[in-house]
C-alpha cells in the first residue's frame, strides 16, 4: 500500500468549490500534498473510484467541508466520502482522520452523523476575514514524505 500523504477535502461540487480552492491554495502553500476533485480529476475519470481510492488508500486527513448544500439529505455524494472515512478512521484508530470545517449557516444539529460529535471547526463568519484566533490540530502530520508541522487552520490566513 502507498504512504498516506495527501490531504483529502470532502465538500459539495459546486457549491462549495470557492472555499475548497482557497483552502486547497492555503494547504499546498504549507507544503501539504491536498486532494480535492476540483484539483485531481480530469474529464473522463471514473471519479468515485478515485474518490474512494484516495480516502481509502493515500489520506492522512479528511476535511469534510461541512455547509447547508454538503448536509442536504438529497446529496448522497458527500455522505458518502464521509462514510468511507468513518471506516478508514476506525481501520487507523485515529480519532481526529475527520475534521469537520462549517463554512456556512448550517446547523449543527443538521451535520451526518459520523461527524456530529466531532469537534468542527467555525468559519461560518467568514473564512477570508482577519480574526487573531487560531485553531491548531495537537498532531503532526506526516505528509510528503517528512513530517510537517501540525495541521492549522486560521481565518486570520
Amino acid at each position: 500500500m502507498s504512504e498516506r500523504d495527501v490531504i483529502f477535502i470532502s465538500h459539495a461540487t459546486p457549491d462549495d468549490n470557492e472555499f475548497v480552492r482557497w483552502l486547497g491554495t492555503r494547504l499546498t502553500g504549507y507544503g501539504y500534498k491536498v486532494w480535492a476533485d476540483i484539483f485531481a480529476l480530469a474529464g473522463g475519470t471514473p471519479f468515485w473510484v478515485s474518490i474512494e481510492d484516495a480516502i481509502r488508500k493515500k489520506a492522512v486527513k479528511v476535511v469534510a467541508v461541512v455547509s447547508r448544500a454538503s448536509c442536504d439529505p438529497g446529496r448522497s455524494g458527500v455522505r458518502n466520502e464521509i462514510s468511507v472515512a468513518d471506516a478508514v478512521k476506525k481501520s487507523l484508530k485515529d480519532d481526529e482522520f475527520i475534521i469537520p470545517v462549517r463554512i456556512d449557516d448550517v446547523p449543527f444539529a443538521d451535520l451526518p452523523i459520523q461527524i456530529h460529535q466531532l469537534n468542527a471547526i467555525d468559519f461560518s463568519k467568514g473564512w477570508g476575514a482577519t480574526r487573531s484566533r487560531s485553531i491548531y490540530r495537537r498532531n503532526s502530520l506526516s505528509c510528503c514524505g517528512r513530517t510537517r508541522r501540525s495541521l492549522r487552520f486560521s481565518t486570520a490566513c
